[in-house]
């Protein structure tokens, strides 16, 4: 097992403001990982700490992640259970008081750094806007659309104090994400806030493009039904019976 220690950004470390902590978890994304390093380092924030885990690549991802070593706070190497078992050990790793997931194959945006300045409550989720496809996506979800639509983990700050409680279900293949989501929105010692900023670009394609997650679906509605409550439990199922009416007319 590789393993780099210590902070980096090649910065010095300013302890005035909070430690943000960049998670990246990655398997053979030579292409793309020099890119999402860069974008880290691009940053003007001052307290940022990069994890980066890898799932044990058999191309040059590890050799890139090493060429830039001095702008990683920490990276290992070793085969996991997937993405979220990698986010979970990143969580567990990170020295920060506030959480952000970032693919291999995004990358940040300025508004991440502005982002970092706003955040003030432990016990709040933030949240902003993200770009796909090049259009820029994001607004304040309610209860019923972090149900039915979920907030892309590529916007999201979390408190360090959620993963002292909660981890991503790993039985979960692409949608754990939205499972944390829909648990910590209904968790009453948590809120969620949304900030017009832009945080990241998101890259569409790849494994969740192409994967559908059974487990996900066949627990979701008992999911949103314990956490959501039943008010929105049944506006999301209604939504459901007119889509598949809507696509059976269709």
């Amino acid at each position: 097992m590789d393993i780099k220690g210590g902070y980096g950004l090649g910065k010095k470390r300013d302890e005035s403001v909070p430690l943000i902590s960049v998670i990246t978890p990655v398997f053979n994304a030579e292409q793309f990982i020099e890119r999402c390093i860069g974008s880290v380092i691009e940053q003007n924030y001052p307290n940022i700490e990069h994890i980066i885990l890898d799932a044990g690549s058999n191309d040059n991802t590890i050799s890139i992640v090493k060429a830039h070593a001095e702008n990683v706070a920490f990276w290992q190497s070793q085969p996991d259970r997937g993405i979220y078992d990698a986010m979970n050990k990143g969580a567990n790793i990170a020295a920060g008081e506030w959480l952000f997931f970032l693919g291999a194959d995004d990358r940040l945006e300025a508004g991440f750094s502005e982002m970092c300045y706003a955040l003030k409550d432990i016990n709040t989720v933030y949240y902003g806007n993200i770009k796909i496809g090049g259009k820029i996506k994001g607004f304040p979800y309610s209860a019923f659309q972090v149900a039915a639509l979920n907030i892309p983990h590529q916007c999201i700050f979390y408190p360090k104090n959620i993963f002292s409680q909660y981890q991503y279900n790993l039985a979960y293949k692409i949608r754990a994400d939205h499972d944390l989501n829909i648990r910590c929105f209904g968790d009453k010692l948590y809120k969620f806030k949304y900030l017009p900023y832009l945080i990241a670009e998101y890259a569409e394609g790849g494994y969740s493009s192409s994967f559908v997650d059974d487990a996900f679906f066949k627990d979701r509605d008992r999911i949103i039904l314990r956490h959501l409550g039943l008010l929105t439990y049944l506006r999301y199922k209604v939504r459901r019976i007119r889509h598949y009416i809507k696509g059976r007319k269709s």
